[in-house]
């Protein structure tokens, strides 16, 4: 009896401390949280699954810093690999299985509360401050100028991929697109060079993909002008790996044809088991800077991170650091820099990379900006300030010629732009301009040449019974802007559109709105209405400080899910400011390398 009961003691006492060592370990898996991850990796990001949130032991708290493992790159030339479309739509498969559901949203709210928003914005009063558009614009002088205008990347070249999330990123000699599934590169007449190609073939075995159930969503670019380097980006996740991935190659010369260094960063140093939703790049002066919505089940936090680029280009194994921001924000976008030749580069070595985010929701007035500091020395992330806007409400669904409402998502901010000492920001907002609710662009420009941001001027561009949204704007070297969107009406397919300013007109007027690429047919998709359409647009200024280059999405005539995307370049005729050499070895670096 005595030695029985001494044996069951102690395996008592061992099962104690398994326990007690079980709940200790960082990261483990709720036995719960195995069916999530399954469930979330089908959802493929453009839709979500709602459910009950679920906490992980060892996660780092808001605001504190954590410290990712160096990573050591692959390599891939990618002039290597297939030119080929996806053999299949996991995402259509997926869809028709009942496992996913694309119409609901991915904001921070539950999709009741988000549906009641919507309803709430649908009522809204006439705005006074809206500039509601007529063309011609009086007072209007110069005239926007068209170049170069192609068709890139479409549904029939790229499975899997809806919506298209169309990137952009420009640089010395190559234009470079992306969707949700594969990246094109084109020389600047718009003859492609390279691709499509499949992110899942340049990631072959790498960043999670050695997994059959591995998901790439969300494509992100930049080019780096001081180092004259292509980044390009994709978030990948795997339930059977346990996590989200950011996924950034580097081209190893000044071209983006030819040979990248493969980065597989862990998007949850730390702890945590949340997906990367959402992720926009900018190029600092010291790292790379991105932004990105956390999900769990539902919204969980934001994370931001700065990459060691300088060990990157080089293909050195790199660090990067992560900060938590609270569920209390959505989607911090990072600036990017832009204008290293031509005036727009911040002259501080020691200036601090901005984020910046809007209030989420209906009656909102309130922009955020933060400041990311010394990221390789005692890192901190700090709010700035804030500025007031004129309120905004969340987009309604968008009608469109021959009926079938397409999405327009919510208000979150799309795109920050630096140059000189200020930050230009867009989103999509719900507004009312006189006949009734339609969708508008609004644009911001923050002067945070002192280190507190201060509103300079904010516009709304709208038109009775036009549904305007997914912006993304650029600035050039002589403070002009322009910004390119998508168009419909109940009159019109979705096509794609650009206005713009230059920097002498009127505070908060746009001008010269141009139809780049006209809708071709009712946009339709596997899902129900209102379909979806898209996340975003992008939009890229050349190295010359002058041209911006748009790629926008429109609806093509062909069999199912009818997206393509369209690549544009413009100017302002009064602009010209192409580098001049000087002492600058960085331009001539731009010029021989």
């Amino acid at each position: 009896m005595f030695k029985s009961g001494i044996l069951r003691l102690i395996f008592i006492l061992i099962l104690i401390v398994t326990g007690v060592w079980l709940l200790i370990q960082p990261g483990n898996l709720l036995p719960e949280s195995v069916g999530r991850q399954q469930a979330v990796q089908m959802a493929l990001a453009p839709g979500g699954i709602q459910g009950e949130s679920i906490q992980f032991a060892g996660e780092t708290s808001d605001r504190a810093v954590a410290v990712g493992k160096p990573v050591v790159p692959a390599s891939v030339d990618i002039t290597a690999l297939p030119s080929r479309a996806a053999e299949e739509d996991r995402l259509k498969e997926a869809y028709e299985a009942g496992e996913i559901d694309l119409g609901i949203n991915e904001g921070p709210v539950s999709d009741a509360a988000f549906h009641a928003l919507v309803a709430e914005s649908e009522n809204q009063g006439v705005d006074r401050s809206v500039q509601n558009y007529q063309s011609p614009q009086i007072g209007s002088i110069a005239t926007l100028n068209s170049g170069v205008n192609f068709k890139a990347i479409d549904y029939t070249q790229s499975k899997q991929g809806v919506p298209p999330d169309p990137d952009i990123m420009v640089g010395k000699d190559h234009v470079v697109v992306g969707v949700n599934t594969s990246v094109q590169i084109f020389d600047k007449t718009g003859q492609s060079v390279v691709g499509p190609i499949l992110y899942k073939d340049i990631w072959e075995g790498i960043c999670a993909t050695r997994s059959s159930s591995v998901v790439l969503f969300d494509p992100f670019s930049a080019y780096d002008e001081e180092n004259n380097r292509y980044i390009l980006g994709i978030t990948a996740y795997d339930s059977t790996v346990n996590g989200g991935w950011a996924c950034i190659a580097v081209s190893q010369t000044s071209s983006a044809v030819g040979s990248y260094w493969l980065y597989s960063f862990d998007a949850n140093p730390g702890g945590g088991d949340y997906f990367l939703d959402f992720p926009h790049i900018g190029v600092g002066q010291d790292a790379l800077y991105i932004g990105a919505n956390m999900f769990g089940y539902n919204f969980e936090r934001n994370h931001i991170f700065a990459f060691e680029k300088d060990a990157m280009y080089t293909g050195e194994p790199t660090s990067y650091v992560k900060f938590n921001v609270s569920s209390s924000y959505f989607t911090l976008q990072p600036a990017k820099l832009k204008g290293y030749l031509t005036g727009g580069w911040p002259t501080n070595a020691s200036e601090p990379h901005y984020f910046v985010d809007a209030q989420w929701g209906n009656n909102e007035t309130i922009l955020t900006v933060r400041k990311f500091s010394d990221p390789w020395g005692s890192p901190s992330l700090t709010i700035a300030g804030t500025v007031t806007v004129n309120s905004y409400y969340l987009p309604v669904p968008q009608p469109q010629l021959g009926g079938s409402d397409i999405t327009s998502n919510d208000n979150r901010l799309l795109d920050v732009e630096y140059w000189a000492g200020k930050l230009w920001a867009t989103h999509a907002v719900g507004c009312n301009p006189g006949s009734g609710q339609v969708n508008c662009i609004r644009w911001y420009e923050i002067d945070i040449s002192s280190g507190s941001p201060s509103l300079v001027q904010q516009g709304t561009f709208a038109a009775n019974a036009q549904y305007n949204s997914f912006p993304d704007l650029g600035v050039n070297a002589c403070g002009d802007m322009l910004v390119g969107y998508t168009k419909t009406s109940a009159s019109t397919y979705p096509s794609v559109y650009v206005a713009g300013r230059e920097s002498g007109d009127s505070p908060g007027i746009l001008k010269d709105e141009t139809l780049v690429h006209a809708g071709e047919a009712v946009y339709t998709s596997f899902d129900s209405t209102p379909y979806r359409w898209g996340d975003y647009t992008g939009m890229a200024l050349d190295p010359d400080g002058s041209t911006f280059w748009h790629v926008g999405e429109y609806s093509r005539s062909q069999a199912i899910a009818r997206w393509s995307t369209w690549v544009s370049s413009h100017s302002w005729p009064d602009c010209n400011t192409d580098p001049t050499p000087g002492d600058n070895l960085n331009f001539l670096s731009l010029i021989f390398n």
